[in-house]
């Protein structure tokens, strides 16, 4: 009983606390400037942006030259607060593309800690679905881990669901200062919205 009261206190000072930053960070959304990736944004990320678990921002750009990917940035005063990317090939991981072959994939969606909980993820895949539905791409779709319930239940609210089985294994290597590699696996679901 005892351990059950301090979870449940500490749950709800995990959600004032919360409450409170957001109260005080608020954010006005007429300041936030979404945009895909430039240049010169590329060393200001890589100073200032959301830390990435794979890759680069120098190699995003190159994707996004390339048209492969589209990056976008959520701005807010100047300063990066979000990333995220579109692969408009489909789906990164083998069997996810056998299910769901021509549906774009939003990945790497990334907010700062501080400003999370604040809309700026939704901004973000509103703008990836105006981009979808422009290139008149019938639906879209995002992979989450079976470790991040609070972003699955954002992306349902969002309207994705799952038509069809879609569990597969996220699996994605990080590149370390000292020249090492490692691997990274983690259970997902693969969620789609029809556009």
């Amino acid at each position: 009983m005892a351990r059950s009261t301090l979870a449940l206190w500490t749950r709800s000072l995990r959600v004032l606390y919360r409450r409170a930053r957001h109260h005080l960070l608020k954010l006005d959304r007429s300041r936030v400037d979404v945009r895909p990736l430039r240049e010169g944004d590329v060393e200001v990320l890589a100073r200032l942006g959301p830390r990435l678990p794979d890759g680069t921002y120098a190699q995003d750009w190159q994707d996004q030259c390339s048209g492969r990917v589209t990056m976008l940035i959520a701005w807010y005063d100047q300063r990066p607060m979000a990333v995220g990317l579109v692969n408009w090939a489909g789906p990164r991981q083998p069997p996810v593309q056998i299910v769901y072959p021509d549906c774009p994939e939003i990945f790497r969606l990334n907010v700062l800690p501080n400003y999370r909980s604040m809309g700026l993820g939704t901004l973000l895949i509103d703008e990836f679905e105006r981009l979808a539905r422009a290139r008149g791409l019938p639906h879209i779709g995002l992979g989450v881990t079976y470790e991040n319930p609070g972003a699955f239940a954002l992306y349902q609210r969002l309207g994705y669901g799952e038509p069809a089985p879609s569990d597969f294994m996220d699996e994605y290597d990080v590149p370390q200062p000292d020249g090492q590699i490692i691997h990274h696996s983690h259970k997902a679901h693969f969620l789609v919205k029809s556009l």
